[in-house]
């Protein structure tokens, strides 16, 4: 049988349950993030955006998510570059139903803190001379190039918080979440690196 490959079902999608809702309500985030799809504004500003907690964007996701999972079995109430690392498995995290819709909402506040975190080194590189000069598809870049440039040299996965971000990116509802978080907080790009 070494030459047959399994095909598991694709679990089903469902929505969340209140119990699943109010627990990622109660994830603090850095920010008051707006998880609400980017749309470009036709006429004059935003007035009238819609916002999204991050608990109505997953709910939205149409994403089969697990029930439970290790974090949740574990108690893990946040990451840190530690517990990221040592609990989530990062060649599997984008799979269907490999993390609860909990987990999921713990890694996409742990991304926005790596962003935040890109946006004050960024200003201590002296790269930024304000925060319009940037938006947050660029810190997102920026963030990508320093996981290429510390791959390269060698540095253990396990402290490369910029290996994490990419890595946890590949998951199709943290992508598009961290994305939206990101584009609504700081705005796109006006130029394209």
């Amino acid at each position: 049988m070494s030459g047959n490959v399994v095909a598991f079902p694709t679990p089903p999608v469902r929505k969340l349950t209140e119990a699943e809702l109010d627990s990622i309500d109660r994830i603090r985030l850095g920010y008051a993030y707006n998880f609400a799809p980017v749309m470009p504004v036709l006429f004059s500003g935003s007035a009238g955006a819609e916002r999204w907690s991050l608990a109505k964007f997953l709910d939205e996701a149409q994403f089969p998510f697990a029930t439970f999972d290790i974090i949740d079995r574990l108690g893990i109430g946040s990451f840190d570059i530690g517990s990221f690392y040592a609990n989530i498995n990062l060649e599997r995290i984008h799979l269907p139903a490999e993390l609860s819709a909990l987990t999921t909402a713990k890694a996409i506040a742990y991304l926005l803190d790596i962003v935040a975190c890109e946006l004050s080194a960024s200003f201590e590189r002296g790269q930024l001379r304000s925060v319009s000069a940037l938006g947050g598809d660029a810190l997102i870049r920026s963030i990508r190039a320093r996981a290429w440039e510390w791959r390269k040299t060698g540095t253990m996965d396990e402290i490369n918080l910029y290996y994490h971000f990419v890595c946890a990116e590949r998951h199709p509802v943290i992508g598009r979440a961290v994305h939206n978080a990101a584009i609504n907080r700081w705005g796109a790009a006006r130029t394209v690196a």
